[in-house]
């Protein structure tokens, strides 16, 4: 008995030390084929009328800011918004302009990792509308899942909580450090070593009577 508890005690700390390998590697690398997709895929979709330049699809720059946001922070989506789009006589127009850069995917682009929940790519670009400018975008980790929390600096500065206060201090809002573990599985875990704690000081109190 003393030895299948000594074996569990074992097996709970090397639980406990996946536990705090597993929360430092962060969330991995940001999808950044499948983001660009999506942003690229929203100006696809707009039906925008080839001579009056309405947009069909869509009908306020305050649904165009809602839609942007779902692979953005707020205050970048705006910026987009109000840069290709404009409202006249109730109606959503596209400013008759070249659209955004965007990633070369047959390029070579370099991703750096700044911390777990920031991302930064650039990218020199070569293409026709765009050759000779550096591409460059931030992805944050916000809400369980990568958005862009800048593309070519339009933000003043990036920041993991999506703020652009320039007094923020980008260690705070919903980064977490490298170290850091989940504090219901810690829970867990303490409770798991006292319970068997507890069991493996009653069976030697038993094995000495």
């Amino acid at each position: 008995m003393t030895r299948i508890l000594s074996v569990l005690v074992m097996v709970t700390l090397l639980f406990m030390g996946f536990q705090n390998t597993a929360s430092a590697h962060g969330h991995g690398e940001p999808p950044v084929k499948e983001i660009e997709e999506k942003f690229l895929g929203f100006y696809n979709n707009l039906n925008a009328d080839p001579e009056t330049h309405v947009v069909n699809n869509y009908h306020s720059m305050e649904e165009m800011e809602k839609v942007f946001a779902q692979i953005m922070v707020p205050g970048l989506a705006e910026a987009y918004v109000s840069e290709f789009f404009k409202e006249e006589d109730g109606k959503l127009l596209h400013r008759p302009q070249d659209g955004p850069s965007s990633i070369e995917f047959n390029s070579h682009y370099d991703l750096q990792k700044v911390n777990n929940n920031h991302y930064k790519l650039s990218q020199k670009l070569t293409g026709e509308l765009h050759g000779g400018q550096t591409l460059t975008i931030d992805y944050i980790y916000q809400s369980g899942k990568w958005i862009f929390g800048n593309r070519n600096n339009i933000l003043p500065e990036v920041h993991v909580d999506g703020s652009t206060d320039d007094n923020h201090d980008e260690t705070t809002g919903d980064q977490l450090p490298d170290t850091a573990t989940f504090f219901p599985t810690s829970i867990m875990v303490g409770v798991s070593v006292m319970l068997v704690g507890a069991l493996l000081l009653v069976a030697r109190k038993r094995s000495n009577a």
